[in-house]
């Protein structure tokens, strides 16, 4: 398999690819401003002891610095190369609400089915006589990912799926717990993640949370908040929520302050709050889910139709039991919300639940009105999901009984066909679960969890920028996958900074 970096253009084809070959028979403060800081000692005002001073009263914080351009870019360490144009004038933000005709286009493109019935019926047809590798014939099973009961070698009942690449059964799957003490079994199509070392870098130091969506300019935006973003420190460019702009693909990145931090680009003041999660790109246009600061029970929406140079509060959104959704984590998919499932927004909470995330949905084109978002309220008899308008009826959508904190991210990966979702256990130990399933609800199953993890991914860090902090979130932005989905690459704020290092899903055997 290539594990190099496909254009956009490129991944479009690849994916019009699988879907033939599916069908053919596969089944804060304005601060900042000044020259670039330069990275020295640590200074008498920047000590540990004062980190956690300026953190009181606030949700999270974070980390060190790379090293800086004389522009105030982010040049990361050890990395070299270009990372794609810098934005030109101001025309190149000139993105306008969509107009109901091409709301209208968007939803047919993003139907509630993928598939119309017909082409359903074609895909079940040429499913229904199905190889997949090796000459191996399944009747009516179906193959892309699809799993089957089975027995493993040891005479446990199991599960085994055809890989996604549609060229070979993967091994069979024990339906047991897995030794790692999650509670959901095994993946059939993936059995783990390990961690590039070598590749780590550290930037943003003093800055955490940086959820993290896909704009249609294939930037990827991120929300920080608690420091000075790029370039700036815990205290230096400091503000309570800041956005920020990654331009390339890693290891050729460079980051730009573009809402708060140091060397922002936007002059308008920024806002108190965090966004956990909370931030997504619909088209041209960016939201963010904004969480009250200190209260976290509550959020406002706000957007950006300039690519987060200025901010617009569209309204209250959230304002439920328990503070359920005001720290939402949003399920993202490609640049502008591009190969979404369907025509709906989709996101996940911690608070609704103590041991539980809720879910909710909306339409896209709905994103700003309160009373249209739905809840998830379990499954039907056939394994569908059910959604109702009234909270007061939602249901789990994932359990855990060793907690579910706040932080929870979720992705989807196209090449593999897999829902990834990030569940932080176990309070601030920072002990986290990575699952997987082929519906945003499930059923999930286990990549890794807890101890499958090495430390220095999650473990509080005490060489950070803030000592003692643990990854809160964990992230695989899409557009930064390879051509086959297995190597991505993992952003944390351990240490209260950016993360960034490479990554590989493995695939079961077969």
């Amino acid at each position: 398999m290539r594990h190099d970096k496909m254009d956009f253009g490129s991944r479009k084809a690849f994916m019009l690819f699988f879907a033939m070959l599916l069908v053919s028979g596969c089944s804060g403060n304005n601060q900042g401003n000044g020259n670039s800081p330069e990275e020295t000692a640590e200074s008498p005002g920047d000590t540990p002891e004062a980190r956690d001073a300026a953190d009181a009263g606030e949700q999270h914080d974070s980390v060190e610095l790379s090293e800086l351009s004389d522009s105030g870019e982010i040049v990361p360490e050890n990395i070299d190369g270009d990372a794609g144009d810098a934005p030109g004038d101001s025309s190149m933000y000139e993105e306008s609400e969509k107009t109901p005709e091409q709301w209208e286009a968007y939803d047919s493109i993003h139907s509630d089915s993928r598939d119309s019935e017909a082409e359903n019926e074609t895909r079940a047809e040429a499913e229904s006589n199905a190889q997949c590798g090796n000459g191996l014939t399944e009747g009516n099973e179906k193959c892309d990912g699809q799993v089957q009961d089975c027995t493993t070698k040891d005479g446990k009942p199991g599960v085994r799926a055809c890989s996604p690449y549609c060229n070979e059964f993967f091994a069979c799957v024990s339906r047991e717990l897995p030794p790692s003490g999650s509670p959901y079994p095994r993946s059939p199509i993936l059995s783990g993640i390990s961690f590039d070392r070598s590749s780590w870098v550290k930037a943003a130091g003093g800055s955490d949370q940086f959820g993290q969506t896909i704009a249609s300019n294939n930037n990827v935006y991120l929300a920080w908040g608690d420091g000075g973003g790029f370039g700036g420190s815990n205290s230096q460019g400091r503000v309570s929520l800041g956005v920020a702009r990654i331009e390339g693909v890693p290891p050729n990145w460079k980051a730009h302050n573009v809402w708060g931090g140091v060397n922002h680009e936007s002059s308008q003041q920024t806002i108190q709050g965090k966004a956990n999660g909370g931030i997504v790109a619909i088209g041209g246009i960016l939201y963010l889910n904004v969480a009250e600061q200190g209260v976290w029970t509550n959020s406002r929406l706000w957007k950006s139709t300039n690519f987060g140079l200025t901010w617009v509060q569209v309204g209250r959104l959230f304002n439920e039991p328990n503070g359920a959704f005001a720290g939402c984590g949003i399920l993202q998919f490609g640049p502008g919300n591009e190969g979404a499932r369907d025509s709906y927004i989709y996101g996940y909470d911690t608070s609704a639940f103590k041991n539980g995330l809720a879910m909710f949905r909306v339409a896209a084109r709905d994103i700003e009105t309160r009373s249209k978002y739905e809840f998830f309220t379990g499954l039907d008899i056939n394994g569908n999901p059910t959604w109702s308008g009234d909270i007061s009826k939602i249901k789990p959508v994932f359990k855990d009984s060793k907690g579910t904190e706040w932080g929870v991210t979720a992705v989807y990966d196209p090449y593999v066909r897999r829902y990834l979702l990030a569940v932080r256990h176990n309070g601030e130990s920072g002990d986290w679960g990575l699952f997987d399933a082929a519906e945003p609800w499930g059923p999930w199953t286990t990549v890794a969890y807890g101890a499958d993890f090495p430390g220095w991914t999650y473990t509080p860090d005490p060489d950070g920028a803030s000592r003692n902090r643990p990854a809160y979130m964990h992230q695989f932005p899409q557009s930064w996958m390879s051509n086959d989905g297995i190597t991505i690459w993992h952003m944390s704020d351990r240490g209260d900074q950016f993360n960034l290092m490479k990554a590989t899903l493995h695939l079961v055997g077969p």
